[in-house]
């Protein structure tokens, strides 16, 4: 489906992909893929439209991406990504674009993205970590897999994607396939500085860590508890 002679429309997994048909050099490319001043808009309107919303964001320039998070039922979920191809644009949108969807009739909050773009996986007791490194690659592609093994047996995945776009998709594939890890296992979304979430350790402590680099796209971090004496670590052996 075409919206308009510039932008081209798709729908897939809950999201309404709207994407410049503009041919763009590869630099350009890969800077906007990785989140370039991607922006969160939030509080739209579930009956809003995303044309009504690229109607309003072009204002502000050229759109490379628009996601529009939609339901089962196809309605608007209340929020949407959107990037500029110029990086200018994007700041103007971001001190402006509210204001102008005011001006529209639409209460919708703009703000710096997050571009939250990793995965937690933990609770899989019984596969090995390069079991688990063969079964994420069958699923989706990734750019870096931090595997923790914080007592014997025990490991937390870290899983980075190039973007949110597509640790979206991932999250959604391990959600439906989590029964491939076994009946522990659980996926959750990283924030950033909170690489322990999943066992309850925080980016201060004083954990020192083994690392093993198994191959460029996997890192294998062993903890070393003798070496490590602050309280988050006596709890962790305490749990563990």
């Amino acid at each position: 489906m075409e919206t308009g002679q510039s932008y081209k429309t798709t729908q897939s997994h809950g999201t309404i992909l709207v994407e410049t048909c503009k041919t763009l050099d590869e630099y350009r490319i890969n800077s906007l893929r990785s989140g370039e001043g991607e922006l969160f808009l939030k509080g739209i309107h579930s009956l809003c439209t995303p044309e009504k919303i690229m109607e309003v964001a072009t204002h502000f320039g050229e759109i490379f991406q628009m996601r529009y998070k939609i339901d089962y039922y196809g309605r608007g979920r209340g929020f949407a990504y959107l990037q500029y191809i110029d990086i200018t644009s994007s700041a103007l949108a971001l001190n402006s674009l509210s204001n102008r969807f005011l001006q529209n009739g639409l209460n919708v909050t703009v703000r710096v993205s997050k571009n939250i773009r990793e995965l937690s996986l933990h609770g899989i007791n019984t596969l090995a970590p390069q079991e688990v490194y063969q079964q994420l690659q069958k699923l989706f592609e990734f750019e870096k897999l931090t595997i923790y093994g914080y007592s014997p047996d025990c490991y937390q995945y870290n899983i980075r994607f190039e973007n949110n776009a597509a640790a979206c998709l991932a999250h959604l594939s391990l959600r439906t396939h989590i029964g491939l890890f076994g009946s522990q296992a659980k996926v959750i979304w990283l924030h950033l500085n909170q690489p322990f979430r999943s066992i309850n350790i925080s980016a201060h402590c004083c954990l020192k860590w083994n690392r093993q680099i198994i191959n460029k796209d996997v890192d294998l971090y062993l903890l070393c508890p003798n070496k490590c004496r602050c309280s988050q670590m006596l709890n962790l052996i305490r749990l563990t």
